[in-house]
């Protein structure tokens, strides 16, 4: 028998309430995760844990999260990366889309709009 395997998720957000609120969510649904709070620290945890699901905010203390979107996309087509924002905006919403982005969540969080945005993931 193999051993399940769980999935990866990476939160990147630079409120540590943010990550607590994510991981608490995901752990439920027997997901693994890490918390970051700049793009620096997401760029070393993705490159070696490679998740399945990165939450990015947008507004980070050392850059913008939409930035590195299509960079991510080259590197890590099968990543689903969702953009977590304050803002948002329909046209914020399109720009995230447009860079690549797989889903799009605006801020205050809630745990229906975390769930939805997984999909089956986990469960």
């Amino acid at each position: 028998m193999t051993p399940s395997v769980q999935l990866k998720v990476l939160i990147v957000d630079d409120e540590p309430d943010v990550g607590f609120l994510f991981g608490k969510i995901l752990r439920k649904r027997n997901l693994t995760t890490r918390f970051v709070q700049n793009l620096k620290e997401a760029q070393e945890s993705i490159e070696a844990e490679k998740p399945a699901v990165i939450f990015l905010d947008n507004n980070l203390p050392d850059g913008q999260g939409i930035d590195i979107i299509p960079r991510l996309k080259a590197d890590y087509p099968e990543t689903r990366i969702i953009v977590v924002t304050a803002n948002d905006t329909p046209g914020d919403e399109y720009k995230a889309i447009q860079k690549g982005a797989d889903g799009f969540l605006g801020k205050p969080l809630t745990i229906d709009s975390i769930n939805r945005s997984l999909g089956h993931i986990g469960e």
